[in-house]
């Protein structure tokens, strides 16, 4: 029920602070739940709070180690930190985990493009586009992250929306969104 509460605090009453109290004492009643630190870490990155979310997602994994989203969750949180490698590692444990999870293959491209590694990043980006086709967001910001905004009309609408919805400004520089903000 802490869980269910704290969902609702932060997404819709948009009152992170009061998601973050319940979760942590989500994780005092159950401590060895993957899951609950996975919230946790999610909440204390949307508050910018990216080390707090990092010793969690290190929990999570710990607890979870064959859960594909720990490791993408992981990978999310070291990509806004800057630790680009770390990431690339930690998407590709995703995708090992998880090899039709077409945001492993997103994530892992657009940190690769970070790096410079071209050639293996539009391999990422085009496989996370053909493993779900259908998504305009996995469409939007592959074709973002590639800077190939006029392809589509509607991907256009949708990138430049995903900007304005989801990113804070040094995010959004870095063209980086994760799925669990968004809605398709």
């Amino acid at each position: 029920q802490l869980r269910e509460r704290s969902d609702i605090l932060e997404t819709i009453c948009d009152q992170p602070e009061a998601a973050l109290a319940d979760v942590s004492r989500a994780i005092d009643i159950a401590p060895e739940w993957a899951d609950v630190y996975s919230d946790r870490a999610f909440t204390n990155a949307r508050l910018g709070r990216l080390d707090a979310s990092l010793v969690d997602l290190d929990r999570a994994v710990e607890l979870a180690p064959a859960w594909g989203w720990m490791p993408l969750n992981r990978g999310w949180v070291l990509f806004l930190l800057d630790r680009y490698e770390d990431a690339v590692e930690n998407y590709s444990r995703a995708i090992e985990l998880l090899p039709g999870e077409s945001y492993a293959y997103l994530s892992r491209g657009e940190a690769l493009l970070v790096l410079g590694r071209q050639d293996q990043a539009l391999s990422d980006l085009d496989r996370a586009v053909s493993l779900n086709p259908d998504n305009r967001y996995v469409r939007a910001r592959a074709y973002l992250a590639l800077g190939r905004i006029d392809v589509m009309p509607m991907e256009r609408n949708v990138a430049c929306d995903l900007i304005r919805r989801n990113l804070t400004e040094p995010e959004a520089s870095r063209l980086t969104a994760h799925p669990r903000l968004l809605t398709d």
